[in-house]
């Protein structure tokens, strides 16, 4: 908001072990920016946009376009992963973000939701690695998918879940909710950062509210994912496709200056 300079996440974030450079990168990048005559920011949600404004560059103008999701790409798609990775067809299948589920500041969560997994209620971590297998490999009701490069894959993926958990705690927007939704998976995430605009109001639970996310999920368990499957597609549809067209009338607003 103000500068940087004696950095508390110095040696985590983006490791830097001999010296504190934050306040000199941090000025060149501003001057950089600002010596630019006509420049415009574009923010991928309302709530970065915010975050833009209180910064060092919130004197130059700001908008807001989302990114658009290939819902040609992106749409129910059948595919034999449940077998694949022995899971019935009857089963309730969670799914969620490896990385994001087994962090620190996750483990109440986390913990929550494994205490409703049994013989016929999975969860489907994805993204991990080796490590994140072996930590998981006690729980056979938790099935750990490696990295995927593929985004049909993913699209299989998303179409074989019957909810999405995005347990994200500060991201711009989160690509992962659009993409999961297009596929008529519905999406619970956090009333927080970016993601929030991704989904409903009625699928945002507050940071840390355990009891609400838990209680999400059964109702959606109980009502089926079918109920749910139109409104995630139309809701896509509605905001995440063809934004495309508002970066071409952004273009014209900035020359016609």
């Amino acid at each position: 908001m103000e500068g940087c300079g004696q950095c508390p996440k110095l040696k985590s974030d983006t490791p830097s072990f001999f010296g504190d450079y934050t306040s000199q990168v941090c000025k060149e990048r501003t001057d950089g920016i600002n010596s630019i005559r006509n420049v415009t920011i574009v923010g991928v949600s309302d709530w970065i946009c915010n975050e833009a404004r209180k910064s060092l560059i919130k004197d130059k103008p700001i908008f807001r376009i989302y990114n658009s999701v290939d819902t040609l790409l992106f749409s129910p798609t059948r595919s034999n992963l449940r077998e694949k990775y022995k899971i019935g067809e009857s089963d309730f299948v969670m799914m969620g973000l490896t990385k994001k589920f087994l962090l620190p500041s996750n483990i109440k969560v986390f913990e929550a939701i494994t205490n409703l997994l049994n013989s016929q209620t999975k969860l489907v971590l994805v993204g991990g690695d080796s490590n994140d297998n072996k930590k998981m490999s006690s729980n056979p009701n938790i099935v750990v998918i490696n990295y995927v490069d593929s985004p049909s894959i993913m699209a299989q993926l998303y179409s074989m879940a019957d909810i999405f958990v995005n347990v994200t705690r500060e991201e711009s927007l989160s690509l992962v909710n659009v993409e999961c939704q297009a596929c008529g998976t519905p999406v619970l995430t956090y009333s927080a950062c970016g993601a929030s605009e991704t989904v409903p109001e009625s699928f945002r639970v507050n940071i840390d509210d355990v009891d609400s996310m838990i209680n999400k999920i059964t109702n959606i368990r109980e009502l089926g994912k079918s109920n749910y499957s139109s409104e995630c597609i139309d809701w896509i549809k509605k905001r995440f496709t063809d934004t495309y067209e508002n970066y071409i009338e952004l273009y014209k607003l900035m020359l016609s200056k």
